[in-house]
């Protein structure tokens, strides 16, 4: 009886941390699809999924995020690799061969009130 009662306990234990796991995964990390070529010599190919976390972009991250600008397709979610960070202005670019890719190379940089950071990919 008593290893009844221990069982019950460490399965009671174990559901409740599965279920704070579960709440801060959730709340922390969403999932990402891509849609389309430009990340393609990175490994990241259309239909790919990549969780996403809150988070600033920093030199060499793949990050997420929102245009708000004409130049670089307002409106759009764009996934692409932060080449430079100059205060809070970003240089971003897909493909290192600029193959399939729409970037900074094309617009030039992205400041605060031309994008809105969606998440780093993780």
């Amino acid at each position: 009886m008593k290893y009844i009662k221990i069982i019950g306990i460490v399965v009671g234990v174990m559901t409740a941390l599965a279920v704070v796991f579960a709440i801060y995964w959730f709340s922390h990390y969403t999932l990402f699809n891509i849609s389309g070529r430009s990340m393609v010599e990175y490994g990241i190919n259309d239909g790919d999924s990549f969780w996403i976390t809150d988070g600033d972009c920093n030199i060499g991250d793949t990050c997420v995020f929102d245009c708000l600008t004409e130049k670089c397709h307002n409106g759009l979610e764009i996934i692409k690799k932060v080449k430079d960070k100059n205060d809070n202005c970003y240089w971003m670019e897909g493909n290192p061969s600029g193959k399939y890719t729409n970037d900074s190379r094309k617009y030039g940089w992205l400041c605060d009130n031309e994008l809105k950071i969606i998440g780093v990919v993780k």
